[in-house]
């Protein structure tokens, strides 16, 4: 138990510090290659009906179906 909590303290002041150096990061990527990744465009119907079944927990895949039944349920 301790060890998890001491991993998550290093995981946080890891990113603390990154924002500190570079806050550009909260608004855009710190590397701009992964700008083609996300695109705000409006999502085909292919996309949304994938979207919806994530939003479902009906992904196909049992361990984020199961997580995200969860916590709809909880």
């Amino acid at each position: 138990m301790l060890k998890a909590f001491r991993n998550r303290l290093r995981w946080h002041d890891s990113f603390t510090q990154r924002l500190y150096f570079h806050p550009e990061i909260a608004h855009e990527n710190r590397y701009p290659e992964f700008d083609d990744w996300y695109q705000p465009d409006e999502l085909n119907p292919n996309q949304l009906e994938l979207f919806q079944a994530w939003q479902e927990g009906m992904t196909g895949f049992p361990p984020e179906g199961v997580t995200s039944n969860d916590r709809m349920q909880a």
